[in-house]
């Protein structure tokens, strides 16, 4: 485990032992945890996470338990770092339920959120923060995990969609999509190398 990584997790564990992360919007909250400094990751791959439709299907629980295994699954295989793409993000109750669900399934705390562009789509919003953060963090690969068909309103729909599992928002994430988000992250399927062959 890398020294950011362990650093990230002791404290996310302590704020939630501590009672940080807390309904009661008067208490102080952690939002998400700081980006790491330039130069700190390498060959860095990204889960954009939507959660309605993806960890918490729309016929069943939230957060269920076995999709959140899903999820740490594919984060395990791959060393992906979490950033939220959800709607989820907007709102302080919001990230800090997402940030305890994430430590109460074993799963490292997402490093960032999307920014939230009112009016324009998810696909743009994930792709700008790519843009901003790309060479801060040497990303070299993502997937987005959204039970919204992201490629088909994303500016260029052939990239995108070598970059996006389309989840079935009834069920959920299922086997078939982890299998596919892992495949999609590895090297060969590079995100500066898509982006070059789609333009």
């Amino acid at each position: 485990m890398q020294l950011v990584d362990f650093i990230s997790e002791t404290v996310t564990k302590a704020a939630l032992i501590f009672g940080i992360f807390s309904y009661d919007c008067k208490r102080p909250s952690i939002i998400k945890m700081p980006l790491p400094p330039q130069g700190t990751l390498s060959h860095t791959k990204i889960v954009f996470l939507d959660c309605d439709g993806v960890v918490s299907p729309l016929s069943g629980k939230l957060f269920d338990p076995t999709r959140m295994a899903l999820l740490k699954k594919i984060i395990d295989a791959t060393g992906a770092k979490i950033v939220l793409s959800t709607s989820w993000r907007a709102t302080d109750f919001g990230r800090n339920e997402v940030g305890k669900q994430l430590v109460l399934n074993s799963l490292p705390m997402f490093i960032d959120i999307t920014p939230d562009f009112h009016g324009r789509s998810r696909s743009q919003e994930i792709l700008d923060w790519l843009q901003r953060h790309e060479e801060q963090l040497d990303v070299v690969n993502f997937v987005a995990l959204d039970d919204i068909n992201l490629p088909s309103v994303a500016p260029d729909r052939v990239f995108f969609a070598r970059h996006a599992i389309v989840t079935n928002g009834s069920s959920g994430l299922t086997e078939d999509d982890a299998t596919k988000a892992i495949r999609l992250l590895q090297d060969d399927n590079n995100y500066r190398a898509s982006l070059s062959t789609s333009q």
